[in-house]
């Protein structure tokens, strides 16, 4: 029924595909990795910071400016 691509579905590497295409995303919004560990990513603006962490499908964003939040979360 349906066409899955075999780069993204069935195989072990497809976390692998998956973290790299979110990182583009997350990265093309001026957020970047904490060199610490790198599903952690950070954006720093005079407004405020907030904090985008990953874990397997799970993301959680915190910071101080409900406003920089929501627009990451757009």
């Amino acid at each position: 029924m349906y066409h899955l691509k075999r780069s993204i579905y069935g195989l072990n590497k497809s976390s692998k595909f998956r973290y790299f295409r979110f990182h583009e995303a997350i990265t093309s919004l001026s957020l970047s990795v904490v060199s610490e560990d790198h599903c952690v990513y950070v954006k720093k603006a005079t407004r405020g910071i907030v904090f985008l962490a990953l874990y397997v499908d799970d993301i959680l964003l915190a910071g101080k400016n409900l406003d920089m939040i929501k627009a990451t979360k757009r």
